[in-house]
């Protein structure tokens, strides 16, 4: 898996991408729950800032560093590739959520939802993330 994941120049917190997982979680079933939409908007920023932006504005990685170094945990950097690509597919699948929300396919938008869902549920409680096991698929088309 290491010759195709997508290997970049910086590192990540392993920690602080599991409690993004656990926020995502959270945002998510409050939209699916609610149908309030600003949940979903604020999702697909934040997911924007995580895919292009290294994080750099991202409200919930913030959050999720500040706590961690509040509580003296230690760091588990790992490389920040395949937890970009993954960030770009929540955003494409946020972007759709709001598409969608936006012009009342809301079973579409919840759908979506439910595979972001189980994805950031895998994410936090399995530490499976299959954005490098999709990249690895894709990557096969390539060559």
């Amino acid at each position: 898996m290491v010759q195709v994941c997508p290997v970049v120049d910086f590192q990540i917190n392993k920690k602080v991408a599991r409690l993004n997982a656990l926020f995502t979680l959270a945002i998510l079933l409050l939209f699916v729950l609610t149908n309030f939409k600003y949940p979903i908007y604020f999702l697909s920023l934040d997911f924007f800032f995580r895919a292009f932006l290294k994080g750099k504005y991202s409200i919930i990685s913030f959050f999720n560093k500040t706590l961690l170094k509040l509580f003296k945990i230690k760091p588990s950097l790992i490389n920040a590739g395949p937890k970009v690509f993954a960030a770009r597919l929540g955003f494409l699948f946020c972007f759709l959520i709001s598409f969608f929300y936006v012009f009342n396919f809301l079973l579409v938008a919840n759908y979506l939802s439910f595979i972001i869902i189980v994805l950031a549920f895998l994410e936090l409680f399995f530490d499976f993330c299959l954005g490098c096991k999709i990249y690895a698929f894709l990557r096969k088309f390539n060559y």
